[in-house]
């Protein structure tokens, strides 16, 4: 009886133990330890996290299990190699801080492994790759592993692991590390040498862009040495520095960030073209550097992968507005030859990062079935818009090579002009002093009759200048008088918010007019801003009844076209006065319209109004009395006659009557202004 019982006791145990046995035949090549249904887990403590739980503490691992944080985790699993041969799998440790694995011998367990992100380079199994346990099971032998899982800092450890059934994992592995290593590498010494040139050329030419360029490679060559392969030598020695490359990954890219926008500050020439642009993109560097600092000094002594994660989406989702905001104003603002680069190379960088985020959905190696390295992808990205750097930076310097050239060119053609100049005058002088003696007294004559005209048209020229004076001397108290006229009908009429703002234009006004009267000749953008000024303060007199446009061609350069003081505004003003007020018209309209005369060296002003014509206008001031003095028609006019003496500059006024449907509509005041040559 007891041998029966025993019997059933031993088969029961052979059949429980079968059914937590996980058979390696019959498993997939990648497959979660949360859907075999044969893994245990146990939570305990972190400060206990040394201790193995007792086997009553751990319950089944099924795929709706959550970790917590400050809690390390123990997961337990029995493989049977039942595949007919020696095997190895490998488990992958998921983003863990620490992932112990141990084989249970008897009542005794042994370590054979860790991996995860703070394990050191020369402490993984498998030195390239810090995520991968591998375990070695014999033909038909059960074995029971542990698995211990937990964070160093805050946050809960992700313990999604995966078992993967394949011999040749480690070879792809390293091929897929290789893969994206031949791109790192390559990266690396292109940003290398290319920023160790440009240092050279700073050194040799002191030129700040050249410095600015070389940083931002610099700075593109430390975010690529935190994401170095541990194939290589470098990568290697940086894996023993675990929580530097993490916490060193982000901050690295914001330095580069920085340098990025003070070496565009200095290509596009910003502080001069646009410096609202240049302080916006000085001011973004700062923050960045403060914040790869801060950024830095939180993560080295508190790592918490969520909130990196929360970090780093809302970075891209802040960055990526501001950078189209940037470059759309640049297209706007800037007007450089190397800004088709730059905005090219900027549209490289910002899709190149885009297809960084979301590779990992969108982007599949078709040998593999694995992800596309995002790191690679960003990599290509930056290496586009470096191209296009050093694209802009060479075309830069070929405009400045060109425009030197061409000073130097042109220097020595004026070298080669003065010398033959030099020797003509020199034939000259030479055959001049051969008739000297006999044309001496005959040339002391032409001297003489030459001095004489000279004073004489000297003096002429000062009397011309001293009437023109005297004129404008009269045409601003006129232009004072009819202005305060206006001011004073408006008070009179109980228009005192009118007045009121009729007084500060007229202000601006009068220190507009009083600046003007120092000097004998304007800039026609000066005399178009007093004159509209004056149509202004008439508007607010007229009301809504009145309009006024001032049309300028665009060939036409204001700030380059001199001309006498108050030349426009006293024809306005008679528009508006004597053709405009005594019409009855609804709408009162002065146009001002400039254009270039057709194949001549000068600009026509047409003022034209649709009020009751020259004939009109005439009749009423004849027979009515004045409330406007009008002087100031006559006193331009003498101000042309006595402009047109002087040389190289003539000015033509015609006025003529508009006339619509056989009617006078109105009238159209021609004034030419010319600039002849010395010829």
């Amino acid at each position: 009886m007891k041998k029966a019982f025993l019997c059933c006791l031993l088969l029961f145990a052979l059949v429980m133990a079968k059914a937590d046995t996980v058979y390696v035949a019959d498993l997939a090549r990648q497959i979660s330890l949360k859907s075999l249904q044969k893994v245990a887990v146990a939570e305990v403590p972190i400060s206990t996290h040394y201790k193995l739980p007792p086997e009553h503490a751990f319950r089944p691992f099924l795929p709706n299990y959550k970790s917590k944080s400050k809690h390390a985790y123990w997961l337990k699993i029995t493989l049977k190699n039942n595949s007919g041969y020696r095997r190895q799998l490998y488990f992958n440790s998921s983003m863990c801080d620490y992932t112990f694995l141990y084989r249970k011998e008897k009542k005794s367990l042994i370590k054979l492994s860790v991996a995860g992100r703070l394990v050191t380079n020369s402490e993984l199994p498998l030195k390239y790759n810090y995520l991968l346990l591998p375990i070695d099971l014999e033909e038909n032998i059960a074995v029971t592993y542990y698995l211990l899982a937990y964070n160093q800092h805050v946050g809960a450890p992700h313990i999604n692991f995966q078992l993967y059934n394949n011999d040749d994992l480690p070879f792809d592995d390293y091929r897929d590390e290789f893969k994206e290593t031949v791109i790192t590498l390559f990266f690396f010494g292109a940003f290398s040498f290319l920023s160790l040139f440009m240092l050279f050329m700073h050194r040799k030419s002191g030129q700040r862009i050249y410095l600015f360029y070389a940083l931002y490679l610099i700075g593109a060559i430390l975010y690529s040495l935190t994401r170095l392969s541990p194939i290589t030598l470098l990568g290697a020695w940086l894996g023993n520095f675990p929580v530097w490359r993490i916490a060193f990954n982000e901050p690295a890219q914001f330095i580069f960030f920085a340098l990025y926008n003070l070496f565009a500050i200095e290509l596009l020439d910003a502080k001069k073209q646009d410096p609202i642009l240049a302080k916006i993109l000085q001011r973004l560097a700062i923050a960045y550097v403060l914040y790869a600092l801060a950024y830095y000094l939180f993560n080295t002594f508190y790592l918490n992968q969520q909130m990196r994660n929360i970090l780093f989406n809302v970075h891209r989702i802040i960055l990526f507005p501001i950078n189209i905001l940037l470059i759309a104003r640049c297209i706007y603002k800037i007007k450089s030859p190397v800004l088709g680069y730059f905005v090219t190379g900027m549209v490289f960088f910002m899709m190149a990062s885009l297809l960084a985020v979301f590779s990992v959905l969108f982007l599949r190696n078709f040998d593999s079935g694995e992800p596309i390295k995002a790191i690679n992808i960003f990599q290509v990205g930056l290496m586009l818009e470096a191209l296009c750097f050093a694209f802009a930076l060479g075309y830069k310097i070929k405009l400045a090579e060109q425009e030197k050239k061409e000073s130097q060119q042109a220097l020595i053609l004026q070298l080669e002009a003065n010398q033959l100049l030099t020797k003509q005058t020199n034939a000259i002088l030479e055959e001049k002093v051969k008739l000297r003696t006999q044309e001496l007294l005959l040339a002391n004559q032409k001297i003489e009759e030459k001095k004489a005209k000279e004073v004489k048209d000297f003096f002429e020229k000062k009397l011309a200048q001293a009437e023109t004076m005297a004129l404008r001397s009269q045409m601003n108290p006129h232009f004072l008088f009819n202005s305060l006229n206006a001011i004073k009908y408006l008070i009179q009429t109980n228009e005192s918010k009118m007045a009121i703002s009729y007084l500060t234009k007229f202000s601006r006004l009068v220190r507009i007019v009083l600046e003007h009267s120092k000097t004998e000749l304007i800039s026609l953008e000066s005399e178009l801003e007093a004159l509209r000024l004056y149509l202004e303060i008439e508007s607010k007199r007229l009301g809504e009844q009145f309009h006024y446009e001032i049309k300028i061609a665009k060939s036409i350069s204001t700030s380059g076209i001199q001309i006498p003081p108050m030349l426009l505004q006293p024809f306005v003003e008679n528009a508006i006065w004597h053709g405009l007020l005594n019409s009855n018209k609804p709408h009162k309209v002065v146009n001002i319209i400039l254009q270039k005369i057709p194949r001549k060296n000068g600009i026509i002003c047409q003022i034209i109004d649709n009020g009751i014509g020259r004939e009109k206008a005439s009749l009423i001031k004849r027979n009515t009395m004045k409330t406007h003095q009008s002087f100031g028609m006559s006193l331009i006019l003498d101000r042309v006659k006595l402009f047109n003496l002087q040389p190289y500059r003539k000015i033509e006024v015609s006025i003529d009557d508009v006339i619509k449907n056989e009617e006078i509509d109105g009238t159209n005041v021609s004034i030419k202004i010319y600039e002849t040559t010395t010829d």
